[in-house]
């Protein structure tokens, strides 16, 4: 093998695994698919795709905020700061969640297969019951 067919075959794999490692990231980007969900949920419960689900969303990342920094900090949190953190989030989700994107997310995991929306359903209520009782315990004894 001559040098050059080594290195077009390096840069042909290196290719490969790249775009293999960009496809897993962005079939399963975390934060998309719990949109997606929580989308699917209140859609189901309310008949429409309703613009509370982002209330529900907001929430749960200020939950876990507020959960991470109490943890990092090792006491309670000042009312301020609270207050503070919900502002941020929700001025980085209005900005973030816009409409175009609602779209692209929800078309991009439509399709999943019955064994993926099994699993993801799993996984977003282990995540929300984890989320709330992560809160309720950094409150307790914190």
């Amino acid at each position: 093998m001559d040098n050059e067919q080594y290195i077009g075959d390096y840069i042909s794999n290196l290719k490969t695994f790249s775009g293999f490692c960009n496809s897993i990231f962005i079939m399963i980007n975390p934060f998309d698919y719990l949109q997606y969900k929580i989308y699917k949920t209140m859609s189901w419960l309310i008949g429409n795709g309703s613009e509370r689900y982002y209330g529900i969303l907001f929430s749960l990342y200020f939950l876990n905020i507020i959960t991470i920094t109490t943890i990092l900090i090792g006491r309670q949190l000042s009312d301020t700061f609270a207050i503070s953190c919900g502002f941020c989030i929700l001025v980085v989700g209005l900005i973030f969640y816009r409409k175009k994107r609602e779209r692209n997310v929800i078309a991009k995991y439509k399709n999943e297969s019955e064994r993926s929306r099994i699993i993801g359903n799993f996984a977003v209520v282990l995540y929300v019951i984890l989320s709330i009782v992560s809160f309720f315990w950094t409150a307790r004894y914190f």
